[in-house]
């Protein structure tokens, strides 16, 4: 804008000149080379910034502001860094640990938060849903970070691991949405059951202001699948989930077997590591290849771009499972019998719990939960799986069991697949211990569990 624009006189004092729509064309000149040069100034300073914040992403560093629950400190090598906030980061892992269960609601987990003191680091003002959502997104508290369209490894401490991190963005994304929302109904199984014929949710209805019914929402079109009890669906989830349950005397068996013969469980963990790196190094050599195909012209440069980075992604993967199992002590067995020891009682803390509980069981145990023609279906999550599917039951009665499981070739094998599984699943079992002991302590069943 120029003074002749509004017909006004312009008067820069430090100058000695004024401006005004009778002014001489060159000063007019001269006053506009001026404000060129001081735009460029400011140009040239944002330039200049961005390059270095650029240059600290790709030394690992946050190159801007410290995100809640770390703080920005002068580095050894006098440049600002991030460390972790003794105040602030407990909270924030909390709150992904929380949030992970599917339990809770961006607003609920924020709520807790707040309950335990999470505030804004400047006004002190509680944190609001958008904030919390916004952390929860947040890569850079796994160690890594995104700037400028680019993923970095950063040299700070991470506050959440990797996969606690992807299991909270399945939940925002609704892959794992588990909310109590009809629990002062009594309804047990809203979100949890999708219709076999249309893929809709079975969606409950109270009949005669007692009765509970399913029935598919019927989205797509008109569904002839009738309604169904609730109690129906609660006595075919009680079967499912008896494909788990054990006796005593065959968890205490599990426990020794699992525990014994500490070489070969040395021995499986080193045939599970050398796979990672036979898998490590074919997918190098792969890399190298489609390298030798785009110089040779075989591979536009688009087609190379995505196979590299495919690879790569790949190569990420198989490094952290490597890095994860070289990491593992032999703690896993302890979790893994942990866990056995939920999948034993699975069945009668199910018909105990209160609509909580069960849901919280359910959500734990099964995924895919379908209702078609009358019959539940559902699938194991990861390691239940392979207790349903590979636990023999044909020495599950009697006396003196331990003698003859002990010589049994097919409990012999289950032991070994069971080890394996716990090994390969370490990680994810503690994390999944974590969320399932997390939220058992706020339901009503907890003394079922103790005993």
């Amino acid at each position: 804008m120029t003074p002749h624009e509004f017909d006004i006189d312009v008067h820069l004092v430090k100058e000695g000149v004024i401006l005004s729509p009778d002014s001489k064309s060159s000063e007019k000149f001269m006053h506009g080379i001026k404000v060129l040069m001081a735009k460029n100034y400011i140009d040239n300073l944002s330039e200049e910034s961005r390059k270095g914040m650029l240059e600290k992403a790709e030394q690992g560093i946050w190159p801007s502001m410290a995100p809640l629950g770390y703080r920005n400190v002068m580095g050894p090598n006098g440049k600002k860094i991030i460390e972790v906030d003794s105040v602030t980061a407990p909270g924030v892992t909390r709150l992904f640990e929380w949030y992970a269960t599917g339990l809770y609601s961006v607003k609920e987990a924020g709520k807790k938060a707040r309950a335990m003191g999470m505030a804004y680091r400047k006004s002190g003002r509680p944190l609001g849903a958008s904030t919390v959502h916004k952390i929860l997104r947040s890569r850079i508290y796994t160690g890594e970070f995104e700037w400028a369209g680019r993923r970095y490894q950063g040299s700070h401490q991470p506050l959440v691991s990797l996969d606690l991190w992807e299991k909270v963005q399945q939940v925002l994304d609704g892959r794992h949405h588990t909310r109590d929302q009809h629990k002062e109904k009594g309804f047990i199984f809203p979100g949890l059951i999708r219709c076999g014929h249309w893929g809709g949710m079975l969606v409950g209805d109270i009949k005669k202001q007692k009765y509970i019914y399913y029935r598919c929402s019927r989205y797509k079109g008109n569904c002839k699948e009738p309604y169904v009890r609730q109690e129906k669906l609660l006595d075919q989830f009680t079967d499912i989930i008896a494909q788990v349950s054990m006796t005593p005397q065959m968890y205490q068996w599990l426990g020794r077997a699992l525990k014994e013969n500490s070489d070969l469980v040395e021995t499986e963990h080193a045939r599970v590591l050398d796979r990672l790196r036979r898998d490590q190094d074919d997918i190098r050599e792969r890399m190298k290849q489609a390298y030798l195909d785009h110089v040779d012209g075989k591979l536009d440069e688009s087609l190379f771009a995505r196979i590299s980075a495919d690879y790569r992604e790949d190569l990420k993967g198989l490094s952290r499972e490597f890095e994860r199992l070289s990491e593992a002590d032999h703690a896993y067995i302890d979790d893994g019998i942990a866990l056995l020891g939920i999948a034993r009682d699975a069945r009668r803390m199910f018909a105990q719990a209160d609509i909580a509980g069960k849901r919280n069981i359910l959500h734990h145990l099964l995924s895919n939960c379908s209702y078609s023609d009358g019959q539940l279906t559902a699938i194991f999550r990861k390691p239940f799986d392979i207790i349903a599917e590979s636990l023999p039951r044909t020495l599950a009665r009697g006396g003196a069991l331990s003698a003859r499981i002990g010589k049994n070739e097919k409990w012999l094998l289950f032991v070994d697949k069971i080890r394996t599984a716990f090994l390969c699943e370490a990680k994810h079992i503690r994390l999944w211990l974590l969320s399932y002991r997390m939220v058992s302590e706020e339901v009503p069943y907890r003394r079922t569990m103790a005993k």
